[in-house]
């Protein structure tokens, strides 16, 4: 009888390199969409300082009136705001006894290419100031 050799025949490495590069395939799909998911994040959290630094310069760098107003932060993230007098149907105190007007602020912070469809954040609060 002869020996029988012992090893992987060429067929089984093929197929083993095979079932290799599919999972590699999949793992790399995996890492380049956790990859655009950190991106998204970024984008978010930029997108909210630019929300808080907006927020926090109305009524006091510029007068808090109705309106709206616009600008850039110069790193592609664009903002809105529009600016209106918040009437509470509930309100328990009258206009005539109370000292503050509210005002309701919605912010939009968008950033990406212009004119299309961009990513965005939006954002509304109420902010109170003293009657003229």
């Amino acid at each position: 009888m002869a020996r029988r050799e012992r090893g992987f025949s060429l067929l089984e490495i093929l197929v083993a390199f095979v079932i290799l590069a599919l999972a590699m395939g999949v793992i790399m799909r995996i890492f380049s969409g956790a990859l655009n998911n950190i991106g998204t994040v970024d984008h978010h959290a930029h997108a909210v300082l630019v929300a808080e630094s907006v927020l926090d310069s109305l009524g006091v760098e510029t007068p808090l009136t109705e309106g709206e107003l616009a600008g850039e932060d110069g790193q592609g993230y664009r903002w809105h705001a529009l600016v209106s007098r918040y009437v509470d149907a509930n309100a328990v105190l009258d206009d005539l006894s109370n000292p503050l007007i509210l005002y309701q602020i919605a912010l939009d912070v968008n950033w990406g290419a212009e004119g299309t469809n961009a990513p965005g954040l939006h954002l509304t609060t109420l902010r109170a100031a003293p009657k003229p």
